[in-house]
């Protein structure tokens, strides 16, 4: 009991002394001068990083995924049945209009017209010789009635065999490249089976879904900017040039077609698009996202003065985009807002800049070198 008492004492020193050394860390936490401060630490200049305020170009974009299609495309199939003589075309091909791709097996439609050129060539000759007499009043007109029958049924049987005849010649119906053949000579193709795929992918059609708040705002004529992953550094340029008239009462959107060059083949039917709707290029007063302060409903940004104060303003704004901020009220161009440090920063109180971005950009901006005294300066330092 009385090794107990005689203890007391010095256990009440020992939390003496960590309550000393609380208070004592406290103090130098919150009041204890910083090198170089030359104030109290929450007082002294506050570390930031600022950006000037920049009229810059501001784009209003509405962004959306659509699909390339060709501008035009076809399956190229067989009119008959019938085998594959030969085919004209190789696996990816460019070919013209009205170039043949593939030859069916005409041997007997060859025959016929031989024989149906003969009997018209045989039935013209005597419809000639009896217009001359019709025309001397020196025959019946039942004869020249029946005459020019003849010659009119052999010139249409001549006609509907040239017509089987291209029948089993099969052209391109529009300039294009040619896909994979799905045929080889002297395999039978019936009406149906597809010889090839034909896409003209000179221009890329690119189809895409907009919501319908937006239906006022997108309209034939407007810039479109499409990315793909297979070419990421590269955009493709086009624009709208047409709506669909109806929106789909399931996802409340609407279809939208843009027309993109590809001259290069860069573009497949199939790929997907991200694509970016300017809706308008306009002038605007541009400061990074980061300089915004967000205080119940309103909008706040710290300002470095020219003489290293923080200044407070309320400021409206306009636009968003990822990283940018549009400033309608209360900034003007070449102000330092503050992008980094705002919450360190007071009222009133002092600043020191310890870097700087562009405003337009978000790139980091070199500091201006420090100025080196000159040796008067010096030596009235000293």
């Amino acid at each position: 009991m009385m090794r107990f008492v005689r203890q007391k004492p010095f256990a009440a020193l020992v939390a003496f002394c960590v309550v000393a050394a609380g208070a004592w860390f406290v103090y130098r936490s919150l009041f204890a001068a910083s090198p170089g401060a030359g104030g109290p630490r929450g007082f002294g200049p506050a570390p930031v990083v600022v950006a000037e305020a920049k009229t810059g170009e501001w784009v209003d974009e509405l962004e959306a995924v659509g699909t390339a299609r060709s501008r035009e495309s076809v399956a190229i199939t067989a009119k008959v049945t019938e085998t594959v003589r030969r085919l004209h075309f190789d696996d990816g091909e460019q070919v013209k209009a009205g170039a043949i791709l593939a030859e069916l097996t005409r041997a007997e439609e060859s025959a016929q017209l031989s024989e149906a050129l003969a009997g018209l060539e045989d039935a013209t000759k005597e419809y000639q010789r009896i217009s001359k007499l019709d025309s001397a009043d020196l025959v019946a007109k039942t004869e020249v009635q029946t005459q020019t029958a003849r010659y009119k049924a052999a010139d249409a049987r001549v006609r509907a065999i040239e017509a089987r005849l291209s029948d089993r010649l099969i052209r391109a119906p529009f300039a294009g490249v040619v896909g994979l053949r799905n045929v080889s000579p002297g395999q039978l193709v019936a009406p149906g089976t597809v010889v090839a795929t034909l896409d003209d992918i000179s221009r890329i059609k690119l189809d895409f879904q907009v919501p319908e708040v937006y239906i006022a705002v997108a309209r034939p004529g407007l810039d479109v900017i499409a990315r793909s992953e297979a070419y990421r550094d590269r955009e493709f340029h086009g624009v709208i040039t047409g709506m669909d008239t109806r929106v789909d009462p399931a996802t409340r959107a609407f279809a939208v077609r843009a027309e993109i060059p590809n001259d290069d083949g860069a573009l497949r039917p199939g790929m997907l698009l991200a694509v970016k709707i300017i809706r308008e290029r306009r002038r605007a007063l541009i400061v990074p996202e980061g300089a915004i302060v967000q205080t119940q409903d309103r909008h706040m940004v710290f300002v470095a003065t020219p003489e290293n104060k923080a200044e407070q303003r309320v400021v409206k704004i306009g636009a968003r985009k990822p990283g940018f901020v549009e400033i309608t009220e209360g900034l003007v161009e070449g102000e330092q807002a503050v992008v980094e440090g705002a919450m360190k920063s007071r009222p009133g109180g002092d600043v020191a800049i310890v870097g700087r971005v562009d405003a337009l950009t978000g790139a980091a901006l070199p500091m201006p070198d420090a100025v080196t005294p000159s040796a008067p300066d010096a030596a009235k330092a000293k």
